[in-house]
């Protein structure tokens, strides 16, 4: 399989002010078609988003890690955003990436994800620091998202969530202080400061140790 990292559209504030209004329905938000409309959707009202160059880049950086190791074995589909999930009849969102696996697949339209998704991820910009851990911890958790992923780039910190039975996230611990392991994607894992250092390894010396790891 050949490694890629998605292209994301260059959108500027300007332009994404004038696709975005500022109310609309639920379906009309969902089901939109135009790609460039970045933003999420609670009780009528929608929510413009912003993200920076970095931002884009370490997240397509992760997605790329995601989706092949996601297609490599099979699981499911990973979507970037802009791709919303309704997590009620009141509150739409966009998580930066998403995972869908093999069983909530049914759970999928066209243009959105009916439904939580089995991981979210958010890269935190100062302006969503408080949405991302307050409301988005509850809403993803209330939801049924297995898993809650977030990262401060400015502050060099990822934190990752785990979901209880009693419906609760959880604090996921890092092996020797600096490695995530999934425990929804089993066998998936990384060195956190790969998401914000200048000089990440590349996708495929990542599979390399991948393979090194399992063998």
């Amino acid at each position: 399989m050949t490694p890629t990292t998605p292209q994301k559209p260059k959108i500027t504030k300007s332009l994404r002010k004038s696709i975005a209004p500022s109310r609309m329905t639920l379906s009309a938000f969902l089901n939109r078609t135009d790609e460039d409309f970045f933003g999420e959707w609670i009780s009528g009202k929608v929510i413009r988003l912003a993200a920076s160059e970095k931002h884009q880049e370490r997240s397509g950086y992760l997605y790329s890690l995601l989706r092949i190791f996601v297609e490599e074995h099979r699981l499911g589909k990973v979507y970037s955003a802009p791709f919303p999930i309704r997590l009620s009849s009141s509150i739409a969102r966009e998580p930066d990436l998403l995972f869908v696996s093999t069983e909530r697949l049914n759970n999928l339209h066209t243009n959105y994800l009916d439904g939580a998704p089995d991981i979210a991820v958010e890269f935190i910009s100062p302006e969503s620091r408080t949405r991302d851990r307050r409301d988005k911890f509850y809403e993803y958790a209330v939801a049924g998202v297995r898993e809650y992923w977030i990262v401060d780039m400015e502050r060099k910190r990822a934190e990752f969530y785990l979901l209880d039975s009693e419906g609760l996230f959880n604090p996921m611990p890092l092996k020797a202080n600096s490695r995530f392991e999934s425990e929804v994607l089993s066998g998936f894992w990384l060195e956190v400061e790969w998401l914000w250092n200048d000089t990440p390894p590349r996708i495929t010396e990542v599979l390399a140790l991948w393979g090194a790891k399992s063998a």
